[in-house]
């Protein structure tokens, strides 16, 4: 089916208007031809409606005729057709017609064939320039690919450049006119010219080339960079281009070549090795031998690599071969020292050692076997286990970022300082070497008490507990670290002492800032309570000489009054009290113990004399853990708070009831205090912990108990919830990391 086509038709004689929309209509349907009389009402209508055509007459009155239209149009649409059909027209205008952009020129004839070359036209070019439309939107996507593409992309004609993309100059540093200006094989190093032109040419001939490879350039700046060049022909109408894409892979080449050279170092470190160095999967399968490997057994490197590590051992040692794989398997340590078989029948005392790698796609075991002299002793043969588990730990810490490691000979002087050290400290390894803490990071007294502590440690004492000191470093600052020393021990004797430092300055200054200001915050909270209960305390004792002044004698109004009065005043002191309790419970110093769970419900139920106040109140105790460490004051107050909220809410209910349960869940302890009371509507949950923010006015107290509680538990970084539905009753339920 045609596609549709509006045509704006431009006649000023109304029969010829009627006769040509007919014809036209008739000619080909899918023509939609709206007619007007004038040129300005065409402009007009071009801009209201969207029409794909106009066909204009070339005389149309008195105003503007068909070529001052045209070029009206043409301001506007540089492309849109327009075609002239006129009676009266010459070749002159016809001519200027064309000059001017119309896209054709047809002049009247009588008869049906007219119309149909006209109904023709009007598609032809409408095809036409939706045609040119869609190259040049296809033109904007490819140019906006090319321009914005992460890849290098030119067009090579003969020797030169003739477009490059924007990113293509921002891989070689030259501007894009830079490029053009020269022949390709310029920006090329030498050694690579030749070989590049002789590709380009047989591929221009037609031969068939691999489209993929690397070329080496010069960038700008001097230096060199590795290009990864996809060439392939193009045929257009100026002839035979070359469409290059060009992807930077410079720093993948440096890493590929470094990984070369290393893996060549490894091959001829492995080839070249005097111990044999066996590559084995967990389950023994050998997979890769050195050649001492083939010496020390007697096997060819074929027999080897068809064997498990446990066919050399002696047969009555197989098991211990095992046991050392399984070992591995669990991430333990590898070593011992065992017989092997050789393939001529003779045995071999080895010391082997090995450590679990990572392969591709599983984990293997590198194993070293060193024969062992008949003459060396089992104490020298420890030693050297020893020393090799010395040299693996060092490797292992040497690089460790965060924690700073040193070592310590029996006089205290230093024999390792990793790198975490020196950027902790300031001192270069080769200035801390050999010298005692008192020269770098100690004051005299602190280094003889850590002194005393590696004389402990050297005498065969137990690793003390991590504990805090204060160094300083290179500059005198003064460093918080967290110490942890422990003894290296060889045949049941200390051979070495290391000290492991985590710098914790920046915490030990934050609570030395929050101390500072807890201690002003107590203060101004002193001073507030004094401030505020002296003009409290003149109020209260006034009024009350007052009440008592009137006492039978006055207007019981009066009374009223100083009641009223000496009942703010109690509310007031009570405020101010909470206010005060509130404040502090977040300023007390926090003092962890283990606390008897049962024993302090017991112990809140009682000070608070709930059965003096209600009678029917039963407390029941669920204790699953009966214990929880943390401040005894403070998780009293959080206990004290819910149980005398879960008391004075529940005064209706004829036997009220506080269920405190315990249990213990991962690394911490749940504590729930639970009631039967009326319960906390939905939407009253979360309001519950504002300070003095009372759901019930008539209940007792001023509404900060919830608020207080949290911020305990807050405070010693648990959590608080509660679980609650109208008609159901309460629960608290906080935790208590342990």
């Amino acid at each position: 089916m045609e596609e549709r086509i509006r045509v704006l038709h431009v006649e000023d004689n109304p029969d010829h208007a009627l006769l040509i929309r007919r014809s036209l209509e008739r000619e080909d349907p899918e023509l939609e031809i709206v007619s007007v009389a004038t040129a300005e009402e065409a402009l007009k209508n071009l801009d209201e409606d969207g029409f794909q055509v106009v066909l204009s007459d070339y005389l149309l009155g008195a105003g503007m005729n068909g070529l001052d239209l045209l070029r009206a149009v043409r301001e506007r649409d540089p492309e849109l057709p327009f075609i002239l059909l006129t009676g009266q027209g010459n070749e002159d205008v016809a001519s200027t017609a064309l000059r001017e952009g119309a896209d054709d020129y047809i002049v009247k004839r009588s008869g049906l064939l007219q119309f149909k070359r006209v109904a023709l036209t009007i598609r032809r070019q409408w095809e036409a320039y939706r045609a040119r439309l869609a190259q040049r939107e296809a033109e904007a996507r490819y140019r906006h690919l090319v321009e914005n593409v992460n890849a290098g992309i030119a067009l090579v004609r003969g020797d030169r450049f003739v477009y490059v993309n924007p990113r293509l100059c921002e891989m070689t540093g030259y501007t894009a006119e830079e490029l053009t200006s020269r022949p390709f094989t310029d920006f090329l190093v030498p050694e690579m010219r030749e070989t590049v032109m002789d590709r380009y040419r047989r591929r221009q001939a037609g031969e068939e080339l691999p489209p993929t490879y690397d070329v080496w350039v010069h960038h700008r700046d001097g230096h060199r960079i590795c290009l990864e060049l996809t060439a392939s022909i193009m045929h257009d109408r100026e002839g035979v281009s070359t469409l290059a894409v060009l992807r930077d892979v410079t720093a993948q080449k440096r890493t590929e070549e470094r990984a070369e050279r290393a893996e060549e170092r490894l091959r001829l470190v492995f080839q070249q090795a005097s111990d044999a160095i066996f590559l084995h999967d967990l389950e023994g399968n050998i997979l890769e031998v050195n050649p001492a490997a083939s010496e020390l057994t007697g096997y060819s490197e074929e027999e080897l690599l068809s064997m498990r590590v446990q066919d050399l051992h002696v047969p009555d040692e197989r098991d211990l071969s095992e046991q050392e794989l399984l070992k591995a398997r669990q991430g333990d340590f590898f070593g011992f020292t065992g017989t092997g078989l050789c393939k001529d029948g003779s045995r071999k005392r080895c010391a082997v050692t090995g450590t679990v790698i990572r392969g591709v796609d599983q984990p293997l075991f590198l194993s070293l076997v060193k024969e062992i002299p008949e003459a060396l002793e089992a104490e020298e043969l420890e030693d050297r286990i020893a020393e090799d588990l010395r040299e693996r730990f060092q490797a292992a810490i040497d690089q460790a970022p965060l924690v700073a490691v040193q070592g310590y000979d029996r006089e205290g002087r230093v024999t390792y300082w990793n790198l975490a050290s020196e950027t902790l400290y300031g001192f270069r390894r080769e200035e801390a070497l050999g010298k005692t803490l008192d020269r770098l990071i100690l004051t005299e007294e602190e280094a003889e008490e850590f002194q005393r502590e590696l004389e402990r440690l050297w005498e065969g004492g137990e690793p003390a507990p991590p504990r805090e000191w204060t160094t300083r470093d290179r500059e005198g600052r003064t460093r918080w670290v967290l110490s942890t020393i422990f003894p290296i021990r060889s045949r049941g004797k200390c051979t070495e002492v290391f000290c492991m430092d985590l710098d914790i300055t920046e915490r030990k200054n934050l609570e030395i800032e929050l101390q500072e200001r807890n201690r002003d915050l107590e203060a101004f909270a002193q001073m507030v309570s004094h401030d505020l209960r002296a003009p409290l305390t003149t109020i209260t004792g006034f009024a009350a000489l007052a009440r008592e002044a009137v006492e039978g004698n006055a207007d019981p109004a009066m009374t009223e009054y100083l009641d009223s009065i000496l009942k703010a005043a109690q509310g007031m002191e009570r405020m101010i009290t909470s206010i005060l309790e509130m404040a502090r419970s977040g300023l007390r110093p926090e003092s962890r113990e283990r606390v008897e769970l049962e024993a302090l419900a017991r112990e809140v139920w009682r000070e608070l004399r709930v059965e003096e106040r209600v009678p029917a109140a039963r407390l029941e105790l669920e204790l699953l853990h009966p214990t929880a460490t943390a401040d005894p004051v403070l998780l009293k107050q959080v206990l004290a708070n819910l149980v005398d909220n879960a008391v004075k809410f529940n005064l209706r209910h004829p036997t009220p009831r506080v269920r405190i349960c315990s249990r213990k869940e991962g690394g911490e302890v749940v504590v729930a205090v639970k009631d039967n009371g009326p319960g906390i509507p939905h939407e009253d949950v979360e309001l519950i912990f504002e300070p003095f923010r009372r759901m019930d006015p008539s209940a007792p107290g001023m509404g900060i108990g919830l608020s207080t509680v949290r911020r305990i538990v807050n405070r010693w970084g648990g959590r608080l919830e509660v679980r609650s539905a109208p008609g159901e009753g309460s629960a608290f339920i906080f935790t208590v990391p342990e």
